[in-house]
């Protein structure tokens, strides 16, 4: 076992972290974002009283998209 205070590395395949995060995570993508955007995210998204990410996206786009 390794104490949680330290690290290995491991060559894991990619298709074994694609099945793992399938199983664990269906129907969901992966976007990487800035600590500021996520933070500014959700501040939208709860002074909104949204109650997850998806919505406050979603919003935006529609929003967005009425935009010329």
């Amino acid at each position: 076992q390794i104490p949680w205070d330290r690290e290995d590395k491991f060559a894991m395949p990619v298709s074994v972290w694609d099945d793992l995060m399938a199983t664990n995570f269906p129907n969901s993508g992966w976007v990487r974002l800035h600590r500021e955007t996520l933070d500014a995210l959700a501040a939208y998204k709860s002074s909104h009283g949204m109650l997850g990410f998806d919505d406050a996206v979603l919003r935006l786009l529609d929003t967005a998209e009425e935009d010329p």
